[in-house]
């Protein structure tokens, strides 16, 4: 983004209106969740932890946020891939 100008750069071109602004803060939105659903996952996991095994009453909910972050990446990842295909190509 750097070698183009910036953000604020590729925004200003008539391309990258509304409908691009949506798109990235949508992206942006699902990426920070990504994030905090990992630190929730990873900050529960360590508490449910004794230093041999977790909590067999904590499994089920690890799981559950495993898949949670699992799916949030996959779209984080492909919305990231939307907007360098809006951006660059």
């Amino acid at each position: 983004m750097q070698l183009v100008g910036g953000i604020e750069n590729i925004i200003e071109k008539d391309r990258y209106t509304t409908p691009f602004r949506i798109y990235l803060w949508t992206h942006i939105g699902i990426s920070i969740s990504t994030i905090l659903l990992w630190g929730i996952t990873l900050f529960t996991a360590l508490k449910h932890y004794d230093g041999e095994v977790m909590a067999p009453e904590h499994r089920s909910l690890h799981r559950k946020l495993g898949w949670g972050s699992t799916l949030l990446l996959l779209l984080t990842s492909l919305t990231g891939l939307g907007v360098y295909a809006w951006c660059f190509l």
